[in-house]
């Protein structure tokens, strides 16, 4: 669960637009930057940027905040609520810096607290369709699924149009079983905005848990070519390519996605399975 989780808030609001560089060492520098590393999957590399921002200008509170969005993709749930604490500290108005911090505190497992903090953001911005969609991940780790269908439908309804708040829907309904609805969202997400990695991975682990193999290598090699330095693209694919008997390349898959995150053990569990199936294959030495 938490590795869906966590895979969803690679999609986050890019707020930052071209711009001139005034700089060698402005902060937009880096934010830009960090922006464009994000979007390729290189989130450490984002964090390096944010981090260089901040000692720039360690007052500016988005600087703390996208940093800790960063940091939930590689699952620093700690760094996330020391950098969401710093940017409430410096603006405790930012409505999205309790929702983030709540998420990483489901993560960890205080659920009273990521509640508050959830709540806390929809208080402060009750019109905040992304404040409503990051409660309902948090309901899901409690498994009130019911409730948090009701605030993705919610935050559906206050924005049809963000790509990212379908995606969310699609993660809650694949974590209650429903893939014919998780792939519904999927594509109404991928329609909204064709660019989004996340959204052929959840579409193709979907068409997977369906039986569709290989419409699932269609999608997870759509998001690798969107995010080439996402290891769960090609572990997923991986996966399909194995229930498809294609283990010489599912055994390509599952190299790659442990080259990219050497700790993926899944990856490296069927990493040893294709190469046991793929030396099972290759003929015997003629010793005669």
């Amino acid at each position: 669960m938490k590795k869906h989780l966590l895979a969803f808030l690679t999609f986050v609001l890019c707020l930052f637009t071209a711009m001139t560089i005034y700089a060698e060492s402005s902060p937009k520098l880096y934010f830009d930057s960090a922006n464009k590393k994000e979007q390729s999957g290189d989130y450490s590399g984002a964090i390096d940027d944010y981090t260089k921002a901040i000692n720039i200008d360690s007052k500016n509170p988005n600087a703390y905040f996208y940093r800790a969005k960063a940091k939930l993709n590689i699952e620093d749930d700690i760094g996330v609520i020391k950098d969401c604490d710093k940017a409430i500290e410096l603006n405790p108005q930012m409505a999205l810096a309790y929702s983030y911090r709540g998420i990483a505190k489901a993560v960890l497992g205080d659920s009273n607290g990521s509640i508050e903090d959830t709540n806390k953001a929809i208080g402060l911005d009750p019109n905040n369709a992304l404040a409503y969609s990051h409660r309902s991940i948090v309901k899901t780790t409690l498994g009130d699924s019911k409730g948090a269908m009701q605030d993705c439908n919610k935050a559906v309804e206050l924005d049809p149009n963000d790509a990212l708040l379908y995606m969310n829907r699609c993660i809650v309904r694949s974590a209650m079983g429903n893939n014919a609805g998780a792939i519904q969202d999927a594509s109404k997400a991928i329609d909204l905005n064709p660019n989004i990695a996340k959204a052929y991975i959840y579409r193709g682990v979907a068409k997977s848990r369906n039986g569709d193999f290989s419409g699932a290598v269609v999608d997870l090699s759509k998001a690798i070519g969107l995010s080439p330095k996402d290891s769960q693209a090609y572990y997923f694919r991986g996966l399909a390519k194995f229930q498809l008997t294609d283990f010489q390349n599912a055994k390509s898959d599952f190299n790659e996605a442990v080259r990219l995150n050497p700790d993926n053990s899944d990856a490296k569990h069927y990493k040893e399975l294709t190469e046991q199936k793929t030396n099972s294959k290759q003929p015997k030495e003629n010793n005669e």
